[in-house]
């Protein structure tokens, strides 16, 4: 009986003296396993590196899909909720929630990677899982406030309108991120480690991701709202728009 396939294991020494190296040889393995050719044979190599040089691989190339959702999601929302006047438009709103989605994530995963918890290849889906979150966030907030028009008295317009507002959002934004959150918590609690770092990532991530909703994007928003009503400009807000008659 002829052999149709044959494993070769090559070990190699780690530690931090001779850690360089080895990634060194890993790499050289590799290039030659891969530049390797003989008639009706197939060498597939697989080192400690292997998932590395994936992540990196997958990092590149969906870094350019993830740019250009970025940007589709800004010019929606711009349109969305900002006028396209001097004063109404609302760049600065949707520039600072999209900052805070990414505060969220960045903070997410350095958490994450402090903790030792591997990054896996179904991580992948979790920028665009932040995506949809801060950008659900943001529209809801948005609209939720413009529904308070009108409300409050002449002295206290804007701190009414805010507290109802808050008092009508916060609740739902609450419930809804507790109820994501939790059910990437009961996920963590699986065997399976690749299935257990992705739930503590999203889990971890939803959580940062609102705490910025609630804190940088809310605080950048009242002080937007501010400037509107005082009838400053949206780039130089230290110079009114003269109204005319």
């Amino acid at each position: 009986m002829a052999a149709k396939a044959t494993v070769m294991h090559f070990r190699v020494e780690t530690g931090e003296e001779v850690e360089e190296k080895a990634d060194e040889f890993e790499a050289e393995l590799i290039k030659l396993t891969n530049d390797f050719e003989w008639p009706g044979l197939w060498a597939i190599p697989r080192a400690s590196r292997s998932i590395r040089d994936l992540v990196d691989s997958r990092y590149s190339r969906d870094a350019g899909l993830f740019f250009v959702g970025f940007v589709l999601a800004g010019l929606y929302l711009l349109a969305m909720l900002g006028g396209w006047d001097r004063v109404g438009t609302g760049a600065v709103v949707v520039v600072v929630g999209l900052a805070s989605v990414a505060l969220g994530l960045l903070s997410a995963h350095g958490l994450c990677a402090s903790l030792g918890l591997a990054y896996t290849t179904m991580n992948d889906v979790i920028p665009f899982l932040a995506f949809g979150v801060g950008i659900d966030n943001i529209f809801g907030m948005a609209q939720a406030f413009a529904h308070t028009e009108g409300k409050g008295d002449a002295g206290h317009l804007l701190p009414t309108r805010f507290g109802l507002f808050l008092r009508q959002t916060g609740m739902a934004l609450a419930i809804t991120t507790l109820m994501e959150a939790t059910a990437f918590a009961v996920g963590a609690n699986t065997q399976l480690v690749f299935m257990r770092n992705f739930a503590v990532y999203s889990f971890l991530t939803i959580l940062l991701v609102t705490f910025f909703m609630l804190t940088l994007f809310l605080g950048c928003f009242v002080l937007e709202q501010r400037r509107m009503d005082s009838r400053r400009y949206a780039v130089l807000c230290c110079f009114k728009v003269r109204i005319t008659l």
